[in-house]
C-alpha cells in the first residue's frame, strides 16, 4: 500500500492525471456530478485535454455545473490545440 497517498483529496483528482482516457473521462464526470468546485481548476484543465470526447464530457459538464455559455468565452470542444490556446488563456 503507497503510504504517500493524500486521503484527504477526492481519488477522482488523481484520475484526472492518468494515462488513459477513459479513467481521465470517469473521473471528470464523477467530479461534476458531485458539483466539487474545489476540482474546478483541474476541470478547467480538461478542457485542454487531447482526446475530443474527454473534451466535450467537461465541456458540458463545467456548463450545467456552472450554468455558462462556454462559447462566449470563444471555446469549442472541437478546436485544435492551436485554436485552443486564446480561449485558455482567458482563464
Amino acid at each position: 500500500m503507497n503510504s504517500n497517498v493524500d486521503r484527504s483529496r477526492s481519488a477522482a483528482l488523481s484520475w484526472l492525471k492518468s494515462d488513459h482516457e477513459a479513467v481521465r473521462l470517469i473521473a471528470a464526470d464523477a467530479l461534476i456530478r458531485a458539483k466539487n468546485f474545489q476540482a474546478l481548476p483541474q476541470l478547467i484543465g480538461a478542457l485542454d485535454d487531447e482526446f475530443l470526447l474527454n473534451r466535450q464530457f467537461a465541456y458540458r459538464g463545467l456548463e450545467m455545473m456552472l450554468d455558462i455559455d462556454l462559447e462566449s468565452f470563444g471555446y469549442r470542444f472541437y478546436m485544435t490545440p492551436e485554436e485552443r490556446e486564446k480561449p485558455s488563456a482567458r482563464r
